[in-house]
């Protein structure tokens, strides 16, 4: 009886281990080293009503027909007040509800775009760099 209950402790304590070990294993997405834009700026101040007629995220010219941005978090930091954060997982344009946040930011509030993911033709997702603009 002792010899069976210890065969399967150590059964268990096997089994626990592994997958201890496997819900470490993370896997990395690719990372392509460029950086977006938004209507040719790529950080630094950018004025509102440019973002707010921008087409979104975009690579330069050379890249945009090599990959489609798949998504991206945005963030809002306007001062004295909490961070506005806003998700789009479908494309690289600004959400409405974005858009309704920066029409009503004031002058110097920060916007960081950040985990931005793209797609190249074969499928292959890839992770770019993140950018923050200053809004004038």
């Amino acid at each position: 009886m002792k010899k069976t209950f210890i065969v399967i402790v150590i059964f268990l304590l096997n089994l626990a281990i592994t997958n201890a070990q496997d819900s470490e294993k993370v896997e990395k997405a690719a990372f392509l080293n460029e950086t977006i834009n938004i209507s040719g700026i790529y950080n630094g101040e950018i004025e509102k009503s440019k973002l707010l007629i921008s087409n979104g995220l975009t690579f330069g010219r050379s890249l945009d027909s090599m990959y489609r941005i798949a998504g991206f978090k945005m963030t809002l930091v306007i001062k004295g007040r909490d961070l506005l954060e806003f998700q789009n997982s479908k494309s690289s344009e600004l959400t409405s509800f974005m858009i309704e946040a920066i029409k009503v930011a004031p002058i110097d509030s920060k916007i960081f775009f950040e985990y931005i993911r793209c797609v190249d033709k074969n499928g292959t997702s890839y992770s770019v760099n993140a950018t923050q603009f200053i809004i004038k």
